[in-house]
């Protein structure tokens, strides 16, 4: 994943873990429709992230593919208008930057807080709402979630995060970050498939 979005759910993960409150599933509307989403044990597909800065009135986009096993390895494949790759477990995360052709590989026990990030991503990727239920408040609104971060300090870098729902609620089709500054990153997933067996070399760094 980018760097950028990277820090910011980084930071934010950092200072909601401590939060206790949590939303019960069953007072979300649809929530039978959203537990259709379990069924999703594997996912890939393309994406097209495009980054608002509002100071500019400027949007960056960029376009790659991603791959999720559930409870297992999450991908990021940047692949214009610049080359990146990241995988991430609940162990390490491993990145290669195609400018610079160098990877780079971190461990959880030497920083937790990738564990945090990866358990965030692998939830709203996937969308395992028991898991986002213990991050943030959630409320059923116009085919998805409203999320709102639990931690006070935590809303001073991210307002809120949106989850829209595929029509049949057997995916996450798209996500959008509104940030503090008024700046917001949006993700939206296509061409997707799910619950198909992942090539080993689909997690290969660097990408083939």
């Amino acid at each position: 994943m980018p760097a950028r979005l990277t820090a910011i759910l980084a930071a934010t993960l950092l200072l909601a873990a401590s939060a206790t409150a949590q939303t019960p599933l069953a007072s979300l509307t649809n929530a039978a429709d959203l537990m259709r989403l379990a069924g999703c044990r594997t996912m890939r597909g393309a994406y097209t992230q495009t980054r608002h800065i509002q100071a500019l009135d400027l949007d960056f986009t960029i376009t790659g593919t991603m791959a999720l096993e559930r409870d297992g390895r999450l991908l990021w494949r940047a692949e214009k208008p610049i080359e990146y790759a990241c995988v991430m477990t609940k162990d390490k995360l491993v990145q290669w930057d195609g400018e610079t052709k160098k990877v780079l590989e971190v461990s959880a026990r030497k920083f937790p807080w990738l564990r945090l990030l990866y358990d965030c991503q692998a939830a709203w990727v996937s969308g395992d709402i028991a898991a986002l239920a213990r991050i943030f408040q959630l409320s059923f609104r116009n085919h998805g979630l409203l999320l709102v971060p639990l931690a006070t300090d935590a809303r001073e870098l991210f307002r809120t995060m949106e989850i829209t729902f595929a029509p049949d609620y057997s995916r996450v089709a798209s996500v959008l970050l509104h940030e503090t500054s008024g700046d917001t990153l949006r993700i939206e997933f296509h061409d997707v498939i799910l619950n198909q067996p992942l090539p080993e070399e689909t997690w290969q760094i660097p990408p083939k």
